[in-house]
């Protein structure tokens, strides 16, 4: 049995709960501190793309080759065209922001809104690397209202509810700004992409008026994994798209396989996956 796996166990049975919790996030911490940034080149669906890796995580996400996202695909049913202007909220290292961006063209835009700083600079740093010019990445987050933010920018990244203290290193204050206020500032748009590990809710609440306009959506929907924490939930996400749009669900352990759901008011507690799942929802023709 490798050492740390044994003082790993002999600190669960010693210790409290609380305390291993701590020194593994440290352990983390640490393990991120230490990390030597590399660059790589990989294949993203149909494009080669270069991306520095900045952390561990960022290693084990894009230090391969990947399918096309299945969101992508059947986005491009609809409103996802060339031409198109996308919003990517949570965009970490923008990624999927570049894949965006190819997808809509040198017509298109896409604005990648990032709450952690070094994971909007490298988001940065990749846009440059890819001569990517239709992609605008800004440091904040995307909420239910423009103000200011905490945000865990550690790993992933989340935005910090006032019941959580649990952070691995002091969280950043960062800009906050609703959909409609970005829509302002920049332009409407016709696709928005949302990962904000648990805030659905709350940014799906600043969108008012670009609901009005009826975009395409794809929402990972953190059930399970953060969406109760920031007071949301499974009925209320889904609440938003109640009457214009027709819906796809997938579940996060089959990714490839979404399925068109029939119907809100028929909506039974089986027809949902547990946890995590992802969800496309495409308007309506009029």
């Amino acid at each position: 049995m490798p050492v740390h796996s044994a003082l790993n166990k002999l600190a669960k049975r010693i210790l409290p709960e609380t305390a291993v919790s701590t020194i593994n996030r440290y352990r983390t911490r640490h393990s991120y501190y230490r990390y030597r940034r590399k660059l790589v080149t990989q294949r993203f669906g149909d494009y080669d793309l270069s991306i520095e890796l900045i952390d561990p995580l960022g290693e084990t996400w894009y230090a391969h080759d990947w399918t096309l996202p299945p969101e992508i695909p059947l986005l491009q049913q609809s409103k996802l065209k060339s031409g198109a202007v996308v919003f990517d909220l949570g965009a970490h290292q923008c990624v999927m922001a570049m894949l965006l961006s190819k997808t809509v063209g040198p017509n298109g835009f896409v604005l990648a809104v990032e709450g952690g700083s070094a994971n909007a600079k490298a988001g940065l740093r990749n846009i440059q690397l890819n001569s990517i010019a239709n992609c605008t990445v800004i440091h904040a987050v995307a909420s239910g209202k423009s103000g200011t933010a905490r945000f865990e920018a550690f790993g992933n990244g989340h935005v910090i509810t006032q019941a959580d203290s649990s952070t691995l290193w002091s969280p950043e204050v960062v800009q906050a700004y609703s959909i409609d206020d970005l829509a302002a500032a920049y332009r409407y748009p016709d696709v928005v992409y949302v990962d904000v590990e648990g805030s659905e809710c709350e940014v799906l609440e600043g969108a008012t008026q670009t609901f009005q306009r009826k975009p395409d959506w794809f929402v990972e929907v953190h059930q399970g994994a953060g969406l109760e924490d920031h007071g949301g939930s499974v009925d209320r996400v889904l609440s938003y798209f109640a009457d214009s749009y027709q819906c796809y669900i997938a579940k996060e352990t089959a990714a490839n396989d979404y399925v068109q759901w029939n119907g809100f008011k028929l909506l039974k507690e089986s027809d949902l996956p547990a946890g995590r799942f992802y969800l496309v929802a495409m308007a309506k023709p009029e």
